[in-house]
């Protein structure tokens, strides 16, 4: 019988909160403490995953290890008097290689992840905004070669703050072991600000500047847009086993408790 009146009860608060949701517009929710427990709870769970799952170090390479077949000199098996020359190729360096290289600084202090536009969606379940704020380090070395002939290597070396926004809509669905989340990220945008080269070796110029250029790329590819909101979501999809909500969990957060009966008055002899 307690089976049933939990079970009636959790889902009379589900039906509810999902019908409240498809009559709301799509606006956020007025600030705490008119958020549910339940809801910013879902969410700090979300936060902390997301976290977790933002790379703390990527590299590209472009061009790197580029050769060319030259002629580096002559040889004969052949007898003197039937003398036959053969050149003697091999592959060496060449071209301008280019690597990259950012790092974040101190994550375990400096990543920062903050809940913001929490709503109801319609439908049911409820959309947030996560911002996450990180200060990142960025190398990168560029190297000349002409046939073999090494000319010059060039190297750089710049910090950012940088601040993506991660768009993310929860639905949710009873289970026997609890309300199961199921977490998507829409979207997500990089900021880079006040990026700053520190260190220029021999660099000077447009040089300079196309290295510059190469580390806010690599960034951008890595950091921004349909690419790590999908790198998010495969992320999420390791951690479903985190985005289970028991019923013991969710009934205080909405004033719900076990019915609990009182014990018999023990009879006097």
């Amino acid at each position: 019988m307690r089976t049933s009146i939990l079970a009636t009860t959790l889902l009379c608060s589900l039906a509810a909160k999902a019908s409240l949701a498809q009559q709301a517009p799509l606006v956020p929710l007025p600030p705490p403490p008119t958020v549910s427990a339940a809801d910013q709870m879902l969410a700090g769970t979300l936060a902390s995953i997301v976290r977790e799952a933002i790379p703390l170090e990527y590299s590209r390479k472009k061009e790197w290890g580029t050769t060319k077949r030259i002629t580096v000199g002559i040889t004969t098996d052949d007898p003197i008097y039937e003398l036959k020359l053969h050149r003697r190729k091999k592959h060496v360096p060449h071209g301008t290689w280019k690597q990259y290289r950012v790092t974040m600084i101190e994550p375990e202090k400096r990543l920062n992840v903050a809940v913001t536009n929490l709503h109801a969606l319609a439908g049911g379940g409820i959309g947030m905004r996560l911002m996450v704020d990180a200060d990142i380090a960025g190398w990168a070395q560029m190297r000349n070669y002409n046939r073999g002939v090494h000319l010059l290597t060039l190297t750089a070396e710049g910090t950012s703050q940088l601040r993506l926004a991660v768009d993310c809509e929860v639905r949710v669905a009873m289970t026997a072991k609890g309300m199961a989340l199921d977490p998507k990220v829409t979207a997500a945008h990089l900021d880079l600000r006040d990026f700053e080269l520190q260190r220029f070796g021999e660099i000077e110029g447009s040089l300079a500047e196309e290295l510059g250029d190469g580390l806010k790329m690599v960034m951008q590819d890595q950091l921004d847009g349909p690419a790590l909101a999908e790198k998010l979501n495969r992320a999420i999809d390791k951690k479903r086993d985190r985005l289970v909500v028991s019923a013991a969990d969710l009934m205080p957060s909405w004033g719900l408790s076990l019915p609990v009966r009182a014990a018999p008055t023990p009879k006097t002899p």
